[in-house]
């Protein structure tokens, strides 16, 4: 049976994977560093099925415990866990456990990490950092182990736990080694419906993928494979790590964004070739590490090879930070052969410790955005502005320019006076015309000059207005006035005022009054908001003058008025089996009580009990069969003999009460 329940567990934990096995396989382990790399074939199964949260499509690993001894068990060291029983398989094991949620661990799913360790992945972890009773880390004593020469002899690194299973080996608290047995669920690495994976085994044939067995000496095979090294593998980042072959997440990156060059030209007013310029500068780092050192080059109309500015800084910029670098009077191009106008002014941010690919380093200021105030005359380069001067250089059009009024005419170099005129850009016509268009008007009552009328003389010629008359005080044309019961209206419909309100449900305006049952009662008086069933209950269902009124029957009621069909005439005839085979041939496999009047019994109850006095089953309905299952769960009674005792209360007034006692043989 324990071999029969183990299998079935790790079907159902396979579930999720297409009944996938648990396979977590030791890649590599470095023995002086203690580095171990474990790769995670499957994870599916690897979770306890009988647990509450149980998903069988969930493949993580949470937590595991790495078992570390030599197969001779000499000379244990204290950070290993068992130095008392030489005879305990478990003696001189260090167990260290690891839960995965160490600070740095990450995990690489696929693209992007995700910090989940499930079917896929490889993680390395150092046993030196693991926890192991009351010792903080093994680092020390693994340290001195290996110094010792504790691994020269034949040694054994494995798993040996995984999630919320038991030990690969199982022990109670005498320490005394069994296979697993139980209810709990059992070290899930089975490959065989024999072989399972023990950390203890002196089998060295059939060791499985979750053990390496190593020595620092030429014993069982010299040292171990190596662990797979962890580190950054983008050869853009910072912190890349040639030798690693394992992402594990730390990539840093160096990366600003420089967006921001403001220039400031300041000139000799007695040599118009005598001058220099002010810069201001901002960049920001977006990238994660600090950028300790940095140069800026400045270059004027693209001339990279000949850079006008070069100056490197040890300023620290935190990643998030933007810093603004003032350079004043950093040049007199007039010793560099440049003249006024330049074509460009170009600064780049260079330099910087650990740069791969900047793609946001550098800002250039072209010709029309450079502002060279007083440094050289200047004048408007706009050919649509009335001033245009085409051997002007070029400067600020909103302070050079002026452009043609909204009419399109220029007061020679200046803007026209605009759309001043009584017909915009224009005078009147005539000096005697009525509109723009040279009329002149017939007589002094028409309103423009196409003889429209204006008979109420309101200014508005007939065809525009919306009331040719009067408004009255209600807003309308030519109405007769507030002659209604709310002046300008009537009382609307469904109102009984003029202010909105309507009769209340006792009849009263604007009152609050209901009258929820429409009896012509208000509720506030009513003393029942409803109706009165046959008993004279206010709201009743007339169950409390109801029931049974025949006389004959057994639950016969004197006090009832009207018939409920409840009556009940009861033959209390009851045969009960005395032998259940539960063998699912379909022949007697569930055991019940017969009676041919279930529904004579008021209450009823059935309990059935082991051979040590033990309640198995129980019920309250008589028709309900005992499937020979404890309690109603999904575990079955062994063959035997139980006890039954059923008592059931009749519904006649005597409160009849019927008990019987008798046995029961289960065989399958």
């Amino acid at each position: 049976m324990a071999k029969l329940k183990l299998l079935l567990l790790f079907l159902l934990g396979a579930v999720g994977a297409g009944w996938s096995q648990c396979d977590l396989e030791l890649i590599g382990f470095d023995v002086e560093t203690f580095d171990l790399t474990i790769a995670v074939n499957s994870g599916y199964g690897c979770s306890n099925p009988n647990a509450e949260d149980y998903d069988p499509f969930d493949d993580s690993i949470y937590d595991l415990v790495i078992g570390l001894h030599t197969i001779a068990n000499d000379d244990p060291y204290s950070c290993f866990w068992n130095q008392n029983d030489p005879d305990d398989p478990s003696y001189g094991w260090a167990l260290l456990n690891f839960p995965i949620s160490l600070p740095n661990a990450i995990y690489d799913i696929g693209e992007g990490n995700d910090n989940v360790l499930n079917t896929g992945d490889t993680l390395t972890v150092n046993l030196a950092e693991a926890s192991n009773g009351g010792f903080a880390t093994q680092e020390s004593c693994l340290a001195e182990a290996f110094a010792n020469g504790y691994f020269d002899d034949c040694s054994q690194i494995a798993i040996w736990q995984i999630n919320d299973s038991n030990g690969s080996l199982f022990w109670d608290g005498f320490f005394e080694v069994e296979f697993w047995d139980g209810d709990d669920f059992p070290y899930p690495e089975v490959y065989d419906e024999d072989q399972v994976c023990i950390p203890g085994a002196t089998n060295w044939a059939s060791i499985c993928n979750n053990q390496l067995t190593f020595s620092t000496s030429p014993l069982c095979g010299g040292p171990p494979p190596p662990p797979i090294p962890e580190g950054c593998t983008d050869p853009e980042a910072y912190n890349y790590d040639s030798e690693a072959v394992l992402d594990d997440g730390s990539c840093q990156y160096v990366d600003i964004n420089y967006y921001h060059t403001t220039v400031y030209f300041d000139c000799d007013t007695t040599n118009v070739n005598q001058w220099t310029f002010t810069t201001q500068i901002k960049f920001t780092n977006t990238g994660d590490v600090a950028i300790d050192n940095w140069c800026v080059q400045g270059y004027i109309d693209n001339d990279v090879d000949n850079p006008f500015f070069d100056e490197c800084y040890p300023i620290t910029v935190e990643p998030g930070d933007t810093y603004t670098l003032y350079m004043p009077n950093v040049i007199n191009p007039v010793n560099l052969g440049y003249e006024l106008p330049l074509n460009s002014i170009t600064y780049v941010v260079y330099g910087i410790e650990g740069e791969i690919n900047l793609n946001n380093n550098d800002q250039t200021l072209w010709d029309e955005l450079i502002q060279y105030f007083d440094c050289i005359e200047t004048g408007c380069t706009d050919q649509l502005a009335c001033n245009y001067d085409p051997e002007a250089n070029a400067g600020n059009p909103e302070e050079e320019c002026n452009y043609p009024d909204e009419c399109g005419e220029c007061d020679g170099e200046n803007s026209g006076p605009g759309a001043i005129y009584d017909c915009g850009c224009d005078p009147l016509p005539f000096p005697e015309s009525c509109d723009c268009e040279g009329n002149e008007p017939i007589d002094l009552f028409q309103c423009d000059c196409e003889g429209t009328p204006d008979l109420d003389q309101d200014g508005i010629c007939d065809e525009e207005d919306d009331c040719v008359g009067y408004i009255d005080e209600c807003g309308v044309c030519n109405g007769p006035g507030a002659i209604y019961d709310c002046g300008c209206f009537d009382i609307p419909d469904g109102d009984c005022d003029c202010l909105g309100n309507t009769l209340d449900g006792c009849g009263e305006c604007g009152g609050d009054g209901v009258d929820i049952d429409g009896d012509g009662l208000c509720d506030d008086e009513d003393p029942c908001i409803g109706v009165y069933d046959n008993c004279g209950v206010c709201n009743g269902d007339n169950s409390s003058c109801s029931g049974c009124i025949d006389p004959e029957a057994d639950n016969y009621d004197p006090t009832a008025w009207f018939d409920d069909g409840s009556c009940v005439f009861c033959q209390t005839n009851i045969w009960i089996p005395n032998t259940v085979t539960p063998n699912n041939d379909g022949i007697n496999d569930v055991w019940y009580v017969v009676t041919d009047y279930p529904d004579c019994w008021m209450t009823w109850e059935t309990y059935i009990y082991n051979r040590w006095g033990q309640l198995v089953w129980y019920s309250e309905d008589i028709t309900e069969p005992w499937i020979v299952n404890v309690q109603g769960g999904q575990y079955y009674v062994s063959d035997g003999v139980y006890v039954y005792l059923v008592r059931g209360v009749t519904w006649d007034l005597t409160d009849f009460v019927w008990d019987k006692t008798g046995h029961i043989t289960v065989f399958r």
